[in-house]
């Protein structure tokens, strides 16, 4: 025992033992950080590198867990390969200490697809459109008054409307009774 401890101090003398030591993980970096494969290209190889507070960086792809949000879509195996299995997008989770995501989506281009441009009413319009442009789908067609009606009250509220209340939405002649009904809900 008393050897052990003689040899460790000495290591520990050694010159430059201190500067190899490693520091504090200060950050990860996947590569890449985001990304749109077009089919049939359907794996991506990821890269995990750790900065450490010493300003050492280290390729650490083979020591990180990975995680795919949606293993249907894509999975992942543990030295950082995506495979897509179908259209869709994924976020990845890598961990190493501390935790990263990336965001990776799969397009399987439809021939002769065309965007509708549908009008934009608000920001999350403008958001979930791009998204639907950039997946090839088009936006679903509006749905029908009861419908919406429903759907309204079950995201807002939590609860089914009331045969009263889906009766005087029904009834409202406004343009923009919609608009109104979800005014209405959210206050």
């Amino acid at each position: 025992m008393r050897r052990c401890i003689l040899f460790l101090a000495v290591w520990l003398a050694l010159p430059g033992w201190a500067a190899a030591q490693p520091s504090t993980l200060a950050r990860l970096e996947v590569f890449p950080a985001s990304r749109v494969l077009h089919a049939p290209h359907a794996t991506q190889q990821l890269a995990v590198i750790a900065h450490f507070t010493n300003g050492v960086k280290q390729d650490v792809t083979r020591l990180t867990t990975f995680i795919s949000s949606d293993a249907e879509v894509a999975t992942i195996n543990g030295q950082g390969q995506v495979r897509f299995w179908e259209p869709g997008e994924v976020a990845i989770l890598c961990r190493y200490h501390k935790v990263q995501s990336i965001t990776l989506t799969y397009v399987d281009p439809k021939p002769g697809f065309v965007w509708p441009d549908p009008p934009q009413h608000n920001g999350i319009d403008r958001l979930v459109f791009g998204k639907l442009n950039v997946l090839n789908l088009p936006p679903s067609d509006l749905c029908s008054d009861p419908v919406f009606v429903r759907r309204a009250y079950l995201d807002l509220c939590g609860l089914r409307p009331t045969p009263h209340e889906v009766k005087r939405f029904l009834a409202d002649e406004r343009v923009d009774r919609r608009k109104w009904l979800i005014d209405e809900l959210l206050e």
